[in-house]
């Protein structure tokens, strides 16, 4: 008889692939390449299709933004030259521009300079702009700047709002088709395993982890996939789009908000890890507790271990508070750092435009694009890690479907008639109260196709009952 611990500490079965390494065929290859995507494992031709067509449009989508930022920087530089030229032309005989003022009843007189200053926010009022436009024709008209700008605005709302649509659309159904196809593969394999699998696997609970493997697989992708690519696109193109522009500037800065956006993060992993790690201890103290409590202990005893408890539940919160405020005092100095470095370089910036060697809409695309990189950063790391998940689910899923059990695989590889042998040497048996009284001794079976039984060599005579 062979003991239950021997049995839970053997090896597991091998589970035999379902297809012979042996056959080779164009098929059989194309599946096996198509099997290394473990995500995308159970598509089948439509949904090639679909996956090919919302990858599209999620790049699409990603790129509309640092194209946005490009278009406003030139648009910001178009309308303060037209704003000069316009100045500069109604200024060559007078050096000032006269405005109603309907309080007074008389005409005030602005500069340019001190239209500027007058405005609250630093900025010409559109509708000062407007009537700027208007007092003298340039290189560019007011209707063909305006149509230009529209047809720009139109092509880009449209643009996302047709990506927007159908990148999460089709990235759900073809998740949708491949879960199902998936769960098809998955129950017939299941079927296929013989008892010996699954009684390797019962203490594991095999049926809340397969579900559990389905429902990361299903989180992972779908439109999480789709905006990964999204946002990745959206922080590549930024990144790119800041560097043609101006790639000293984008130098500047880009370690700023790096700065600013990855030292929170860092500080707050390690705020949690060294948090858990001192109210480890206290839980552990806790288990021992419990572990050990009896209904009829003296109650002393257990006073002393709950103090215990208490003690090391003040001191975890008292390192806990500690570790917190200098986190937050780091997190302080980050942020005033790096704003403080920030307002130098918009000095700086802005000492460059004076001068003439810096376009101001320049400083806008770059400022943006760089920002809106940053951010889309935020937003890849944990869609990155939902789909790394659902990788490795759809890794411990794939074992089981590309492998079926040991009696299919006979039957595609041997086609022959299976024949059995079990033989048993030196064989003793004895009653449990009496060892030194032997039933039988030194005897040796043969089982032949598990039917048929035959003893070879007999040196007593053996019992029939007991046999």
């Amino acid at each position: 008889m062979v003991d239950s611990e021997d049995s839970l500490n053997a090896p597991t079965p091998e589970l035999i692939p379902l297809h012979h390494p042996g056959e080779k065929s164009t098929s059989s290859e194309f599946r096996y390449l198509r099997g290394q995507n473990l995500l995308f494992h159970s598509l089948r031709g439509g949904d090639w299709l679909l996956l090919c067509v919302g990858t599209c449009f999620a790049f699409i989508h990603g790129i509309c933004f640092p194209l946005i930022t490009l278009i406003l920087g030139h648009m910001t530089d178009i309308l303060l030259s037209q704003a000069e030229q316009r100045c500069n032309s109604s200024n060559s005989s007078l050096s000032y521009l006269s405005q109603y003022d309907e309080e007074t009843d008389s005409y005030e007189e602005l500069s340019i300079e001190n239209l500027l200053q007058n405005t609250s926010s630093g900025f010409v009022n559109p509708q000062q702009l407007l009537d700027i436009f208007s007092s003298e024709p340039g290189s560019i008209s007011q209707e063909e700047f305006e149509d230009l700008l529209s047809l720009l605005s139109a092509i880009l709302g449209i643009t996302v709002l047709v990506a927007a649509f159908l990148q999460p659309f089709c990235w759900e159904l073809c998740s949708s088709r491949q879960l199902h196809c998936l769960l098809q593969d998955l129950f017939c394999q299941l079927l296929w395993q013989n008892m010996a699998w699954y009684d390797c696997h019962k203490d594991k609970d095999l049926a809340s982890q397969l579900i559990s493997h389905v429902d990361q697989i299903h989180h992972g992708t779908g439109a999480r996939a789709g905006m990964l690519l999204q946002y990745s696109a959206t922080c590549a193109s930024g990144f790119i789009i800041a560097f043609i522009v101006n790639w000293r500037l984008t130098i500047f800065i880009l370690p700023l908000f790096f700065q600013c956006l990855v030292a929170p993060h860092l500080l707050d992993k390690v705020y949690l890890h060294l948090t858990s790690k001192r109210y480890h201890e206290a839980g552990q103290i806790a288990e021992e507790i419990l572990s050990n409590f009896q209904p009829g202990d003296d109650t002393d005893g257990t006073a002393v271990e709950l103090n215990c408890y208490k003690e090391a539940i003040q001191q975890s919160q008292k390192a806990t508070l500690k570790r917190y405020y200098s986190i937050i005092s780091g997190m302080l100095v980050v942020y005033l750092v790096a704003n403080a470095v920030l307002a130098v370089a918009l000095w700086q910036n802005w000492k460059l435009i004076e001068m003439g060697c810096l376009a101001p809409g320049a400083v806008a695309t770059v400022f943006f694009s760089v920002i809106g990189g940053m951010l889309s950063i935020n937003k890849i790391l944990p869609l990155g890690a939902a789909v790394m998940s659902a990788t490795q689910s759809a890794a411990a899923l794939t074992v089981i479907i590309d492998n079926a059990s040991a009696e299919k695989g006979t039957e595609l590889t041997n086609k022959t008639e299976i024949t059995g042998k079990v033989q048993f040497k030196d064989v003793s048996f004895s009653y449990p109260l009496d060892s030194k009284k032997q039933v039988q001794c030194n005897n040796s079976f043969l089982y032949l196709n598990y039917l048929n039984i035959r003893l070879e060599s007999v040196e007593h005579k053996i019992n029939n009952g007991i046999l």
